[in-house]
């Protein structure tokens, strides 16, 4: 089954002096209002370990540790070219985040709030993962619409394809190959408008829309087994972390699988790529968290993560 490109203008629109605002800038907005609007609510119940006014520095702590260890991230694991030009690395607007540097740019920011504020550095976490799940949607849903981080060519076997304007041999055949990055966007519209991309749509490889892989494997099937635990473990005691930790192994068991989808990368080593290495970091420091939590119910008694139904409504100080 062929899944179509959406042949949406990445720019939402151009402000004066040039400026344009892409809606995977939209998508980060939405992440960071609705991450907020979920631990206001938790707060408000008593199940998040802060106060609702204290969450004005958490997010914006959140913020730049997303953006600052995004992109370190990508510098460091995967486009080592950024190590050489300070000034590119601070480009955040061109793109090019990786979600694990970006993940322990939050795991900082979670101890950091945490120590200062003297909160459970866990029961943090387990609010923060509840928060930013639908982020993580908006985020590959972006990535689609932007044609970006699409799989390898899918063979006669898949059951899915799309064929993406943006690919190598989709930007020959329109003859936008050597074009600057909003010359081919724009470009591609007009392809789309005017029937050019009708014409050679079948020269085009399928390829798998990996953003989509991830925005249902790493985000709305992860959601869906924290709500059906959420209601099974309603009353009952479950230690600090669990749920953190339940995120990381899945996510990460998510993205070893998907990434099996993507053309191999050039910091791969033999057949096991970059993302797959962190994310096989990412299963065992879940597994260990949900072992602990498993062990020490307990904590939930003063603490209570933002998870555990019978939690007291309070602030949750250590």
């Amino acid at each position: 089954m062929t899944i179509p490109y959406p042949f949406i203008d990445p720019v939402l629109l151009t402000l004066p002096g040039g400026i344009d605002v892409r809606w995977y800038g939209i998508a980060y907005v939405a992440a960071f209002v609705v991450a907020d609007r979920v631990l206001r609510r938790l707060a408000r119940a008593g199940r998040f370990p802060a106060e609702p006014n204290e969450l004005w520095d958490l997010g914006t702590w959140l913020v730049v540790a997303v953006l600052v260890g995004g992109r370190l991230g990508e510098a460091l694991f995967f486009s080592h070219e950024l190590l050489r030009s300070p000034l590119a690395l601070l480009k955040f607007w061109e793109g090019g985040r990786s979600f694990h540097g970006g993940l322990l740019g939050v795991a900082v920011v979670i101890l950091l709030f945490a120590r200062i504020k003297r909160r459970a550095s866990l029961a943090v976490g387990d609010g923060v993962t509840l928060a930013v799940l639908p982020g993580l949607f908006f985020g590959r849903i972006a990535n689609f619409i932007n044609g970006e981080l699409y799989g390898r060519v899918a063979g006669p076997q898949a059951f899915f394809g799309t064929r993406f304007p943006t690919e190598p041999v989709a930007l020959d055949l329109l003859g936008l190959d050597d074009l600057p990055r909003r010359a081919q966007e724009e470009g591609i519209l007009r392809a789309f408008s005017s029937g050019q991309w009708d014409a050679i749509a079948e020269q085009v490889p399928l390829r798998h829309p990996t953003q989509l892989y991830e925005a249902l494997g790493e985000s709305v099937l992860i959601a869906l087994v924290f709500y059906l635990l959420h209601r099974h473990l309603r009353g009952r005691l479950i230690g600090d972390g669990f749920f953190f930790g339940l995120f990381l192994a899945m996510y990460g068991v998510a993205r070893i699988l998907i990434e099996s989808f993507r053309d191999r990368d050039s910091t791969a080593i033999a057949s096991v790529s970059s993302g797959q290495m962190l994310s096989a970091l990412m299963v065992l420091a879940g597994i260990v968290l949900v072992r602990r939590a498993i062990r020490h119910p307990e904590e939930a008694k003063v603490r209570g993560s933002a998870f555990y139904a019978g939690a007291p409504k309070s602030a949750g100080l250590d």
